[in-house]
């Protein structure tokens, strides 16, 4: 199904207005890193009005929550403190790349392609801080597996906006989601 980029700013401005009459929800003010459970939110997306842009929103979640996660675990906190930490951040992503999902599902396969090449270029920001992030991930790994699970998953994190490929990778997990 091809979408024209005027029912494709008429999904957005839903989506917007929607989160809007959530109470803001996609507004996400700095909580106090210092807050156990409560890590400061990855910076939230601006409306997006192309794929470009969703593709955009997408991948800076991704590059600020993984440069979040790096900065948690440099200093291999333990387990019992940082895993709180880290369920709280995925669960942010996760909901607002959910949001940004939605919008993406109900596009033109050109228009997917569009958000998938943007989300990519935008990943490549952090390649050089992959060393750092095997390192914090691994110290965790014969220590505590649901830590080092949960710091190797942000590095797929972006397949919650990416419906397609979390129905075919993690079935039960876009079931738990609603999404069908």
């Amino acid at each position: 199904m091809k979408v024209s980029d005027g029912v494709f700013r008429g999904l957005l401005c839903l989506v917007v207005l929607s989160c809007l009459a959530c109470g803001g929800q996609d507004e996400v003010t700095p909580a106090d890193p210092g807050t156990e459970g409560n890590p400061e939110p990855a910076a939230a997306p601006s409306s997006p009005e192309t794929p470009e842009d969703v593709g955009e929103a997408i991948g800076a979640i991704y590059v600020d929550a993984m440069k979040k996660v790096i900065e948690m675990g440099k200093d291999h906190p333990p387990f019992e403190e940082i895993k709180p930490k880290l369920k709280a951040l995925k669960d942010e992503c996760i909901s607002r790349l959910v949001k940004l999902g939605k919008v993406k599902d109900g596009l033109a396969e050109e228009q997917k392609a569009k958000i998938n090449r943007t989300v990519r270029a935008k990943m490549a920001e952090v390649r050089s801080l992959f060393t750092e992030y095997g390192n914090a991930a691994n110290y965790y790994m014969n220590k505590d597996r649901e830590t080092y699970e949960l710091f190797t998953s942000f590095n797929v994190i972006t397949q919650y906006a990416d419906f397609d490929l979390l129905r075919k990778q993690e079935p039960e997990e876009a079931k738990r989601l609603g999404i069908e």
